[in-house]
């Protein structure tokens, strides 16, 4: 999307409507937004599957189509590592991470970067830990 408003602010200066400027905050703030919203649901969907990883003895289930839902080039499946699905709550926090980033890299912008490193900091990665710090021990054997 941003491209797009780009180019058409870049094809209004021709006739003095160039708007390019006032894009980049505009979209900044959006992206911004984005990535607090997406990774808050991660961490609490994550704190979500430790509690009920926590209350019963067995895994989370995953079902076959969430494992391989994409498939390569040449039409395998992409698989996971096998150590990666060993503890199920951990593989769907990554994968949410991923698919965040996935959404946000329309939003490629330099002035983006220290912002993202401290948010990923702040609201992913110590919310996740403290999560973890406070899962009872005999589930992480």
């Amino acid at each position: 999307a941003l491209d797009q408003c780009m180019y058409l602010g870049l094809s209004l200066k021709r006739v003095g409507a160039d708007f390019r400027s006032s894009l980049l905050s505009l979209f900044q703030k959006q992206a911004e937004m984005l990535a607090s919203q997406r990774w808050e649901q991660a961490v609490d969907s994550f704190q979500d599957d430790l509690t009920a990883e926590a209350k019963q003895s067995s895994s989370i289930y995953i079902s076959e189509e969430s494992i391989h839902p994409f498939q390569s080039s040449n039409g395998k499946p992409l698989v996971p590592p096998n150590w990666y699905l060993a503890f199920p709550p951990l593989a769907n926090l990554t994968n949410a991470v991923f698919v965040s980033l996935n959404e946000l890299r329309h939003f490629a912008m330099a002035s983006l970067e220290a912002v993202f490193e401290f948010k990923f900091e702040t609201e992913l990665l110590v919310p996740s830990v403290q999560a973890l710090v406070r899962l009872p021990a005999h589930c992480l054997a």
